[in-house]
């Protein structure tokens, strides 16, 4: 499998995947193509446990679905690109694995969907934002994502995140479930091996087949919505969507 966006590291049953799509490792589908066929031989892996997203970028861990491609075609491309992206979610979500994102960048739309799917998140405590804003950028959330990031940040909390796409501080996301640990950066390694080592001493097995019942009911509940707003959702690739991407690639310039 040739990798351009990745890099992989083999540690005994861990496995690091690394994201090397700089500057902010946008997401395109080729990059989305290549995290979905790591994930397929991680299924397959019967010797790794657990598995570490990271990135290789200095400020960003990532900053979501690629801006330029979905400026490059009209409402059929966006359509696929966020087709092949909800598809890469749901299998990274019940991947039977114990999986642990260290978050040393800004993690904003479709990266902070990635990191939320992890089973921990080990933030870094410098000044980087977490913020789920494509409600700002004029796109509906699927069921299925509120009731994942729900599950993690209570229902007194998705209006707040999702709804006003508030980003948060390191500090506010620790506080209301978005970071399970926060430390410095230098320390994000640390940590995470001493998590590790915790989890090590439960059972694997009883571990991942807990989490799947519950993530499999998540998902089965939301099935009917969720085929309603992937047909609705081509309506909302507009004008209006459009100078809400170009808007931010200017700030970005």
């Amino acid at each position: 499998m040739l990798l351009n966006y990745t890099n992989l590291f083999y540690n005994e049953d861990t496995v690091y995947i690394s994201l090397k799509r700089g500057p902010v490792n946008f997401l395109n589908p080729v990059f989305m193509e290549e995290l979905d066929q790591i994930y397929s031989l991680l299924y397959k892996d019967h010797a790794i446990k657990f598995v570490v997203i990271q990135s290789e970028c200095e400020r960003f861990f990532s900053n979501g679905i690629d801006i330029e491609h979905l400026l490059s075609g009209g409402v059929e491309l966006k359509t696929n690109t966020f087709m092949q992206f909800f598809a890469l979610v749901n299998k990274i979500y019940l991947c039977p694995k114990i999986q642990y994102a260290i978050i040393n960048g800004n993690a904003m739309a479709g990266g902070a969907v990635l990191a939320s799917i992890m089973d921990y998140r080990i933030l870094s405590s410098e000044k980087y934002r977490f913020s789920f804003n494509e409600v700002k950028l004029g796109l509906p959330l699927p069921l299925i994502l509120t009731r994942i990031v729900e599950s993690i940040i209570g229902a007194q909390n998705i209006k707040q995140a999702l709804y006003e796409g508030e980003a948060y501080k390191p500090e506010e996301a620790l506080n209301i479930g978005l970071a399970d640990i926060l430390c410095e950066k230098k320390l994000q390694t640390t940590q995470l091996q001493r998590h590790i080592k915790k989890i090590s001493r439960l059972s694997f097995n009883a571990y991942v087949k807990s989490k799947l019942e519950y993530r499999n009911f998540i998902i089965s509940s939301s099935k009917r919505e969720n085929e309603q707003f992937l047909l609705d959702l081509p309506s909302f690739f507009n004008t209006d969507f459009d100078n809400s991407l170009r808007y931010i690639q200017s700030k970005m310039a």
